[in-house]
């Protein structure tokens, strides 16, 4: 007689013991946050991050002046160092063009967060590419802009692999994962993103092919 299989026990087996943490579910290097879950819970991982770090260096293709200054609220470091590198939006028939602007205030709402948080000496800037029909011109003529993904570097010892932008770190509609690439554990890996993120920064070039704001 052929054994029988309890599906139940099965699938209660195979199913990994999760902590959920910041709104998110842990893993080892690996946080997920699952909108389906609970639209209640907001995802602040991203935040618990950086609130610790003393340099802090995003790459995001992605800004919304508006709110991605609120994030760093959470910053509890005194002389901490903020580096992001983005694109400004082309526009649309909904929404209007990035520039310099708009660069500005990202910048200064990222200041009026970090003197919220009684941060008092900072340093860095925000500095954005301007995009026009998915090109940017570097010097070396017009080419795509290379960066899909979002990054997260956190004081030279860990790189993130984000799957939101910054204001989806806040709250989000969009479920997503947050990777943790160690640089003594992964040390290729890591140093492939940062060695990528700084080519890419060679790159930019203040009113040539975008605008820069010092914090």
């Amino acid at each position: 007689m052929a054994a029988t299989i309890n599906p139940k026990a099965t699938l209660i087996k195979s199913t990994p013991k999760v902590s959920m943490t910041y709104g998110f579910e842990m893993g080892d290097d690996y946080a997920f946050y699952d909108r389906n879950t609970d639209e209640s819970i907001e995802p602040k991982y991203y935040q618990h991050i950086i609130s610790q770090a003393k340099k802090i260096v995003i790459w995001d293709p992605y800004f919304m002046e508006q709110y991605d200054g609120q994030l760093f609220e959470s910053v509890t470091k005194e002389g901490v160092e903020i580096q992001i590198l983005t694109v400004c939006r082309e526009g649309t028939k909904n929404q209007p063009p990035q520039g310099l602007d708009e660069v500005k205030l990202l910048r200064d709402n990222i200041k009026n967060a970090l003197r919220k948080a009684k941060i008092k000496t900072f340093s860095g800037c925000v500095s954005a590419f301007t995009f026009n029909k998915r090109k940017i011109y570097t010097g070396l003529g017009e080419r795509i802009y290379p960066c899909h993904d979002r990054f997260l570097i956190v004081d030279d010892t860990s790189a993130y692999l984000v799957g939101a932008s910054m204001n989806n770190q806040l709250s989000s509609e969009w479920t997503f994962g947050i990777m943790k690439i160690d640089k003594a554990k992964s040390h290729d890996a890591y140093k492939l993103i940062t060695d990528k993120f700084m080519a890419t920064m060679k790159l930019f070039a203040p009113n040539v092919n975008g605008w820069r704001a010092k914090l």
